[in-house]
């Protein structure tokens, strides 16, 4: 199985030097080199399986075990640091993007990707735990005109792409509401609220 570690500044996973000040600090072992190109495998969020991506990055100094990362990769993104031929190998018996066909690659990468039409918006939401982002996405998605919703546990902000002429954000707060979930525009009714299980009470002792 592949092994991840999360980017940080000034972070050091190799236990290498961390003198460096403001940079991204990677394991040697996450890197693959293609000819004079450095690339790693990134972890995709928001999906229900791993789905690892390439990038290709550029390198600045390197250190005992590890290199500082100049640009390519941002704060908080997870890595394959072991395993990651195993990725590569994987990636290319399935035709996707992979080090040894990356350029050709670019094109059905792309064509995979999922375009979302219509608006973008974000929505502050109240919940805890994963039966909270079951929930959360489910009322805002049966919302007619909602093409998708995907809930980030930790900041409580929900991420929706809608067709505006089908649907408002008015519309998909109240459902939310009504699913027992206060947003920033409405609160849900004590009976909505009441209703979720103990590990949903969000609001404490209020």
């Amino acid at each position: 199985a592949a092994a991840l570690v999360k980017t940080s500044l000034k972070g050091d996973p190799a236990n290498a030097d961390t003198n460096t000040a403001d940079a991204i600090v990677i394991p040697k072992t996450a890197v693959l080199w293609t000819g004079k190109r450095s690339i790693v495998y990134v972890k995709q969020p928001d999906s229900d399986q791993p789905v690892f991506r390439l990038r290709e990055i550029t390198l600045g100094t390197p250190l005992d075990n590890a290199y500082t990362v100049l640009s390519g990769l941002s704060e908080g993104e997870e890595i394959v640091t072991h395993g990651t031929f195993t990725v590569d190998a994987s990636a290319q018996l399935e035709g996707k993007r992979s080090m040894m066909n990356n350029d050709q690659a670019v094109a059905v990468a792309a064509a995979l990707t999922p375009v979302h039409t219509g608006d973008h918006a974000t929505m502050l939401v109240q919940g805890l735990c994963e039966m909270c982002k079951d929930r959360i996405e489910s009322a805002a998605r049966t919302i007619a005109g909602v093409s998708s919703a995907k809930w980030d546990m930790e900041t409580k902000q929900l991420h929706l792409h809608y067709d505006s002429g089908k649907t408002a954000l008015e519309a998909i707060s109240k459902a939310l509401a009504q699913a027992g979930h206060d947003t920033d525009r409405d609160k849900a009714s004590a009976a909505a609220y009441d209703a979720l299980p103990d590990c949903c009470k969000y609001r404490g002792n209020d």
